[in-house]
């Protein structure tokens, strides 16, 4: 009889004991769910979070020192608190008063180097000249590794370090006579989407119409248009961007 009562007993306790596994293995689970939803839930930030991230990143960058050349790209999680972009460009674009300080960068550059002409009229001398970033060539390349790094977070800020000019302008004056040259490298979409000018085209500056003359009298001169491919640099690649040129003059 005692037997067969701690038996019973035993089979009892066995009993309860695994029904309380059997227990807490259904609540695990759903501990786990609460759990899971409980971080989610605390790694998504506010409105208010999100737009201190943004004023954060933009008070760094102007408190940073700005270097020649320096192009910055901020990305912004909620394009409502950025003007309703995703992507703003900081650029602190190079400015020579030198021709042979613009050299030295230029020519440390891939992209061609604009040069003074060698037929350039005698009286004319360098005034300035500048250089920008590829935005127009590699803009969507840069946003899509900037977008990539910042991962979750509301906004990010990033410096991008670029090999190859977007824009080169030189200019070259002779009393108010002016001659300007330009290289401008974009990819081969933008270029398709602007058309591609076959020749060199020129406007004298009394061709301009009458508005133009009374609203930007400064933008009147004679214009000369050459369209440039720099064969030089293998634009057999599909993924090489194209080049153009052009001079004005006035």
């Amino acid at each position: 009889m005692k037997n067969r009562t701690k038996a019973a007993i035993a089979a009892t306790s066995c009993l309860l004991l695994f029904h309380s596994m059997h227990i807490a293995a259904e609540a695990a689970p759903a501990n786990a769910a609460k759990e899971v939803t409980v971080l989610a839930a605390a790694k998504a930030p506010s409105a208010a979070e999100k737009k201190k991230a943004v004023e954060a990143e933009k008070a760094k960058y102007a408190k940073m020192k700005k270097n020649p050349g320096d192009y910055y790209i901020l990305y912004v999680s909620d394009k409502s608190l950025n003007g309703g972009e995703h992507f703003s460009n900081y650029l602190n674009m190079y400015n020579f008063k030198s021709y042979e300080d613009y050299m030295k960068v230029a020519s440390k550059l891939k992209t061609p180097v604009l040069k003074r002409p060698d037929g350039l009229p005698e009286g004319y001398k360098f005034t300035k000249a500048n250089i920008e970033p590829p935005i127009l060539a590699y803009g969507d390349k840069y946003q899509k590794e900037v977008k990539a790094e910042a991962k979750d977070k509301a906004a990010y800020l990033k410096l991008i370090k670029w090999t190859e000019a977007g824009q080169v302008d030189l200019e070259f004056k002779n009393g108010k006579d002016a001659v300007r040259l330009q290289f401008s490298l974009m990819s081969a979409e933008i270029a398709k989407k602007r058309g591609q000018q076959k020749g060199y085209h020129f406007t004298a500056a009394d061709e301009w119409d009458e508005e133009t003359k009374k609203k930007s009298p400064q933008s009147v001169k004679n214009i000369l248009n050459i369209p440039v491919r720099a064969k030089i640099l293998a634009l057999k690649k599909k993924e090489r961007p194209l080049y153009n040129g052009g001079v004005n003059g006035s």
